[in-house]
C-alpha cells in the first residue's frame, strides 16, 4: 500500500500549498508544459487534488486518497480510486501517463512502472516530475523528512536512479530537464524525465 494517510488527513493543507507557493507551482507547471505529451488520452498517477492535471489537459486521474480525489473530481478530472501498482485500466489505454511528485510515495516503484508500461499505448509517453534527492532541495527534504507529515515515509530518488528504473522496463528516448535555483545549490531542484514506451 502506498503512503496515503497524511494526504487523506491533511488534504486541505496540501491543496492550499499551491495557492501559498504560486511562484514555485507555476515554474514547475511551465516546465511540465514544455515537455507535455501531445498523445492522448492522458492519465496522471497520484492526481492528488488535480492542481497539475487541469492546466496540463490531463483527462484522467488515479488517486488512492478519497479526500484528495474529491478535489480532482470537482476540478473536472475523471478520477478513479486506486494504486499505482494495480492500475484499473486496460492495456494500451493511454497515450501519455504522468507521475508528478508521486514516485517518492509509491511503495513499489518497479511494480508501478511495470503497470504504467502496460497501460501505455505503443510509443506512448511517460513523464515523471520529482525532487531529485541529490539536489540542494532534495538534501533539505531528506534532512527534515522525519518532521514532515507528508515526507516522513517518502523515498526520494536521484535522476540516475529513475533513469535506471526506466531502462529496466525498456523505456527509450529518455530526456531530462529541470529547474535549477541557486538558493538550493547545484543541480535541478525539480526534475522532469520524459520517456517513450
Amino acid at each position: 500500500m502506498d503512503n496515503t494517510d497524511p494526504f487523506d488527513s491533511f488534504h486541505a493543507e496540501y491543496d492550499i500549498w499551491f495557492d501559498e507557493n504560486t511562484e514555485v507551482f507555476l515554474a514547475e507547471l511551465d516546465l511540465l508544459k514544455n515537455v507535455c505529451a501531445s498523445e492522448t488520452p492522458k492519465l496522471e498517477i497520484g492526481v492528488g487534488t488535480g492542481r497539475f492535471a487541469l492546466p496540463l489537459g490531463i483527462e484522467y486521474g488515479l488517486e488512492p486518497s478519497s479526500n484528495m480525489a474529491q478535489y480532482a473530481l470537482r476540478r473536472g478530472i475523471c478520477t478513479v480510486r486506486g494504486y499505482a501498482g494495480d492500475i484499473p485500466f486496460a492495456d494500451g489505454s493511454f497515450g501519455a501517463v504522468y507521475m508528478i511528485t508521486v514516485l517518492c510515495f509509491i511503495e513499489n516503484p518497479m511494480k508501478a512502472l511495470e503497470e504504467v508500461r502496460r497501460v501505455l499505448s505503443e510509443r506512448g509517453c511517460l513523464i515523471i516530475g520529482f525532487v531529485d534527492k541529490d539536489s540542494g532541495l532534495g538534501q533539505k527534504y531528506l534532512a527534515k523528512k522525519e518532521k514532515s507529515r507528508f515526507y516522513r515515509n517518502a523515498h526520494f530518488y536521484s535522476a540516475d536512479e529513475v533513469i535506471e528504473m526506466l531502462g529496466k522496463f525498456g523505456f527509450t528516448g529518455i530526456s531530462i530537464s529541470g529547474i535549477s535555483d541557486e538558493a538550493f545549490g547545484s543541480g535541478y531542484y525539480f526534475t522532469v524525465i520524459k520517456a517513450e514506451k
